[in-house]
């Protein structure tokens, strides 16, 4: 059954992720002949979040103490670049 919602399948899905999977791996190839494979990521709705009270230190026999109380500043939008071949943000 299709709702209206959903959209038609692709029939060419399979081959478009075997190409995107391709560049992943050969990025640090291509990357050596100057070349750079870069994935964008959109991150929508992101909570800004400071905590309410400072962490307590460890102290010997006792682990890190996180209070979980936040104070809210809003939401974010992000629009984040990756390069596959290092692993660095930009």
């Amino acid at each position: 059954m299709r709702y209206w919602l959903n959209p038609e399948p692709d029939p060419q899905s399979n081959e478009k992720i075997a190409d995107i999977n391709h560049l992943y791996q050969t990025a640090q190839e291509r990357a050596a002949r100057g070349e750079a494979i870069v994935s964008t990521d959109e991150m929508t709705g992101v909570q800004a979040l400071e905590p309410k009270h400072p962490d307590l230190p460890m102290q010997p026999g006792h682990v890190l103490h996180r209070e979980f109380e936040y104070i809210r500043h809003g939401t974010l939008s992000f629009i984040v670049n990756f390069h596959v071949a290092d692993g660095k943000i930009g």
